[in-house]
């Protein structure tokens, strides 16, 4: 795994409690539409809309402290648009957050802080986003083709210390390619998912068991635990992120290690930061509650995650949050078994369990 740089640099800025998981709501969608035409005219557009009366954006009406999560998927595509908190300057940012509705727009789409050129959300009414490019993340239509099943859609909203992920999905849609560069894909009559799958539940032909495949962004697992299920090989890590580009959460990514230049995944205890403007990716440690007092490291973490100690040569040690699982010289978790003694990690990037 890729180790750590400046750990101690980073500390202040990641040491903040855990996101409250998203509360899931199945909403009715009436229409998306996919056009991409960047290689052939440096064009693309996305329009979705839904309707339904169980739409929210939560209390909050501070409009520094509203932002949004909008992902596309089907099969191996996904693309995602990250519209970040502010007032709007004129230029870009909030227009509205009331009781009733939020409301973003930025002028200078698919330029500026996202592009997604607006947003709106009525409360117990509609949702909607227009954009000016095919994602923040991009959704790529052209290379991966026609859907062979539904096409889905999540859009969250964060709203102070709440968060609604909406979740739609389109089992009638069409696609039609221009040429071998450009695409455009239509859905309409869109239904609730109230699950966020991804796909139906399916029965075993050797068991009883019903599964469901959780939704491929995975951004409704709790952070950092984040373990939901992703397709294409990827895994759903823990991402720390500002909040101009979604605030920390669960992400599906490939399974190659975090930094410099690629968003990835790393060892026990750590989670992949974005650090803009470039940006530049590095791990950084997922901390325990303020409470932790290293080496006994008795803080809080997430479910499934335990407070642990880790020792870095030529840094001083630190209270992590990480699944449990035995300290090795791969670093693939941070347990010890004699008392007292501290998962070490030596310049040389191997593990070993050694006194703190």
């Amino acid at each position: 795994m890729h180790r750590i740089a400046a750990l101690a640099c980073f500390l202040p800025a990641l040491a903040v409690a855990h996101a409250a998981a998203a509360q899931v709501i199945g909403v009715d969608a009436t229409k998306l539409v996919v056009v991409d035409k960047l290689a052939t005219t440096s064009k693309a557009s996305v329009v979705f809309t839904a309707k339904d009366a169980a739409i929210t954006k939560g209390s909050g009406t501070d409009p520094s402290a509203i932002s949004a999560l909008v992902t596309i998927a089907y099969d191996a595509a996904q693309g995602t648009f990250l519209v970040p908190p502010g007032a709007y300057d004129a230029a870009s940012g909030w227009l509205t957050n009331d009781a009733a509705r939020s409301k973003f727009r930025n002028k200078a789409a698919p330029n500026g802080s996202t592009q997604a050129k607006g947003l709106d959300v009525r409360v117990a009414k509609r949702l909607s986003l227009k954009a000016r490019g095919v994602g923040d993340l991009p959704l790529d239509i052209v290379t991966n083709g026609a859907p062979s099943g539904n096409v889905y859609t999540l859009y969250c909203v964060s709203n102070g210390a709440e968060q609604f992920c909406h979740c739609s999905e389109f089992g009638d849609c069409k696609y039609k390619a221009v040429g071998s560069a450009a695409a455009k894909l239509v859905c309409k009559n869109g239904t609730a998912n109230p699950s966020c799958s991804t796909a139906p539940p399916t029965t075993t032909t050797t068991t009883t068991t019903t599964t469901t495949t959780t939704f491929d962004e995975c951004a409704v697992s709790p952070f950092p635990v984040c373990g939901a299920a992703c397709g294409g090989g990827r895994v759903c890590a823990p991402v720390f992120a500002p909040p101009s580009l979604g605030g920390n959460a669960c992400h599906c990514i490939d399974p190659d290690p975090c930094g410099p230049t690629a968003i990835g995944v790393c060892q026990p205890g750590f989670a992949c930061a974005i650090l803009p403007p470039d940006p530049t990716f590095l791990c950084a440690p997922v901390l325990c509650s303020p409470s932790a007092d290293y080496p006994a490291c008795g803080g809080a973490c997430s479910p499934g995650h335990e407070c642990r100690a880790m020792n870095f040569e030529g840094f001083d040690g630190f209270c992590l949050c990480a699944a449990p699982a035995a300290c090795d010289a791969g670093c693939g978790g941070l347990d010890c078994t004699l008392p007292g003694d501290v998962c070490t990690q030596a310049l040389g990037g191997s593990c070993s369990c050694a006194g703190p």
